[in-house]
């Protein structure tokens, strides 16, 4: 067996170790710790074979390269720490796990094990919730190996951790709910069954005021994600009102800590002997605000917060503690507040870039991990601890897996000569589908450029398209052959210098539409691309992609809907397709990218679907994605001019002010109403009025 192969078995081996993950983690330290063990060794096996994608993953991934930063931080801090290096490397390794969201990302890489992994998440808790709700209602006194009683009914984690945990599985079941509500209502009716029986959980059951506080902050966001307009902003806010009302009625627990932080607060004195948990957290906290302040850029060192502390109080009646109990303070105190500010930054880019995963449940479980984290490390050192620590560095390779891998997996393969003879010699670097030399011949990359293409030819600007039909024996493919004849010379310099990159505008399209099917949006599935770089920076590329067969553009989709049905049934038939043209557009601007060619043309429907009312959903496909930018910087300008040329392109028959009405509220939501929309909007309108007369005037000069 080759090393090779030795290195891709010890992948699968690790993506086992992350789908076990899921369910050891809520369940038991000595299993997770195996299991994150093994992962790891499996990680050091195969890295002399994937080295460089590991290392790509911390240079690409900007929340793993903040927490290998910030651990690297830790490291240095703990060389001047003043307490034995024994307990220094002691403190530094409860964050061990900050360095290794890379493994989780790199042994994640397929969907199986995410969604294995999330499975067992879910499966744990509900144990969890089982023995929970066992020990609440006396069906036993206490269970072996276990700390829940009929007064303290957890589960297998004490009661901050299990409130946190049951708290984001709610979260989860939410969002599946939400996501499988069209699709498998009665699926989606069981996840939302068991999310009320994990809230009820944390509010009623279990005693844990950070589980109260990171649940309402969940619900609030999770509100925010499927309501629209202010009506159901109010409304959602009135059921968590009321749900938390009840909570403080109905429950004895709940009432009873929500109370005692005001007894708490009273009775509180600086320096004074205090048991009381929220007395301690602000002796804790005025505390270690003083030990900054003495060490505000280089911190004590990792593992000299307890001395340092002590060093403090001492002379007081004050009790000792080993951390303060919030993350932030504790970052601080260690290493300065350098490090407080790259844990901030953790948190700001995870949830920054959670809107470039797969798919919006991705998203938003990522960011209510990040709500998880941020606002919990208020009241505790949630990272130095092995079960949240651990939790976060999963979750987030496991989320960010399905952006880095999909993105991987779709990287055209390329054949590749050295750099000197690519630049002097030339080169070929191209794609196909498996099946596309049938078609097309073996040696269809030495003609391609130069076949000839009549049907539906278009030519100009030193590119052409067209429509070529290709036979291999009784099966027949139809393509549109798009064609590249001229780059800018540095392009070609940089392909021939650092290829696989996309610098050419044939395969820029087909990485922008193996992101879009990535996506699970509807574009033209790719037959071929290809870029002929060299010699000297000249370049040439194209790119093939199927015929959307049975389709027609939204300009001519929409005239014929019109004379084929009735008008109400049109009206109805315009309605839902406002909808998913509006959410189409907001899908990518969501994500800062910008089509810049966002006519209605782009847009194609089954030639069916003008006979009949259907539902829109994912059945509008789009076109030309040669013009696809990232732009996360000036935002507004780019969706103006994507809204502008669809609605200079919606002057066609049956379309009229109501629909373009209904689409502009669809693609604003509640914003509309604000002041931001109102400038949008002047902008779009602005944009659309310079379309028409641009075009006025070169009508004019072609009569």
């Amino acid at each position: 067996m080759s090393y090779r192969t030795l290195a891709a078995s010890a992948r699968v081996g690790a993506g086992g170790c992350v789908a076990l993950l899921g369910f050891a983690i809520p369940i038991s330290t000595a299993f997770d710790s195996i299991l994150a063990v093994l992962m790891l060794t499996a990680w050091l096996v195969a890295a002399p074979v994937y080295y460089r994608d590991m290392l790509r993953l911390y240079l690409q991934i900007r929340p793993a390269f903040i927490a290998a930063l910030l651990f690297a931080v830790l490291l240095m801090s703990s060389a001047h720490a003043d307490v034995a290096w024994r307990a220094s490397w002691s403190s530094l390794a409860n964050y061990i796990e900050l360095a290794l969201i890379p493994a989780f990302i790199w042994a994640a890489a397929t969907p199986g094990v995410r969604r294995f992994a999330l499975y067992g998440y879910l499966t744990a808790i509900v144990l969890n919730l089982l023995i929970s709700y066992g020990s609440a209602l006396h069906l036993w006194t206490s269970l072996p190996g276990l700390r829940t009683f009929p007064h303290y009914p957890i589960g297998f984690r004490l009661s901050i951790t299990h409130s946190l945990l049951v708290s984001m599985a709610a979260f989860v079941l939410l969002l599946l709910a939400r996501e499988l509500r069209a699709r498998s209502p009665r699926l989606a009716l069981a996840a939302l069954g068991l999310a009320v029986a994990c809230i009820i959980n944390v509010l009623f059951i279990v005693i844990g005021r950070t589980g109260y506080v990171v649940l309402g902050a969940l619900l609030i966001y999770f509100a925010a994600t499927i309501t629209r307009g202010r009506r159901g902003a109010l409304l959602a806010v009135l059921v968590i009102v009321a749900l938390f009302a009840s909570a403080y009625l109905g429950s004895q627990s709940f009432l009873t800590r929500v109370q005692d932080i005001a007894s708490d607060l009273r009775t509180w004195q600086r320096g004074a002997h205090d048991e009381t948990s929220v007395g301690v957290r602000i002796g804790y906290y005025l505390t270690s605000l003083e030990i900054i302040a003495d060490h505000p850029l280089t911190g004590t060192g990792v593992g000299g917060f307890a001395p340092a502390y002590a060093e403090k109080i001492r002379g007081t009646a004050a009790p000792a503690t080993v951390n303060p109990h919030n993350d932030y303070l504790m970052f601080a105190v260690q290493a300065g507040l350098p490090a407080a500010a790259l844990v901030l930054a953790f948190y700001l880019f995870l949830w920054r870039d959670a809107r470039k995963l797969g798919s919006r449940l991705e998203r938003d479980l990522m960011r209510g991990f990040v709500i998880t984290f941020a606002l919990g490390g208020l009241f505790n050192s949630l990272l130095m601890d092995h079960v949240e620590g651990l939790l976060l560095a999963w979750a987030t390779g496991l989320l960010f897996a399905s952006h880095t891998n999909t993105h991987a997996a779709n990287r055209a393969p390329q054949v590749r000569a050295g750099s000197w003879r690519r630049l002097t010699d030339g080169a070929c670097d191209t794609y196909a589908r498996p099946d596309w030399p049938a078609f097309a011949g073996a040696d269809w990359a030495t003609r391609i450029m130069h076949v000839g293409v009549t049907d539906d030819f278009h030519e100009k600007q030193g590119r052409s398209t067209g429509r070529w039909v290709l036979q291999s024996g009784s099966a027949q493919l139809v393509v549109y052959l798009k064609r590249h004849y001229r780059h800018p010379r540095w392009r070609g310099l940089l392909a021939a210098l650092w290829p696989g990159r996309g610098w050419s505008a044939g395969m820029l399209e087909c990485r922008h539409l193996q992101w879009a099917l990535s996506q699970g949006l509807c574009v033209p599935k790719i037959a071929a691309a290809g870029e002929f770089v060299g010699p000297w920076g000249k370049m040439q590329s194209f790119l093939a992609i199927e015929e959307l067969t049975g389709m027609l553009p939204l300009d001519q989709a929409i005239p014929m809907a019109s004379r084929q049905l009735e008008a109400g049934a049109f009206r109805i038939w315009k309605a839902g397709l406002a909808l998913e043209v509006a959410r189409l557009a907001r899908f990518l601007h969501d994500r800062n990218l910008f089509h810049r060619d966002l006519y209605l043309c782009h847009f194609y429907v089954s030639r069916a679907d003008t006979a009949r009312v259907p539902e829109w959903t994912h059945k509008v496909c789009m076109i030309d994605f040669h013009r696809l930018a990232h732009h996360s910087v000036a935002r507004t300008p780019w969706i103006s001019k994507d809204l502008g040329q669809l609605m200079f392109s919606s002057d066609v028959e049956g379309i009229d002010t109501r629909d373009r009405v209904r689409f502009w509220r669809a693609y604003l939501g509640s914003d509309r109403r604000s002041l931001s929309g109102g400038w949008l909007r002047r902008l779009v309108l602005l944009r659309a009025r310079r379309y028409r007369r641009h075009n006025t005037k070169a009508g004019a000069r072609v009569s």
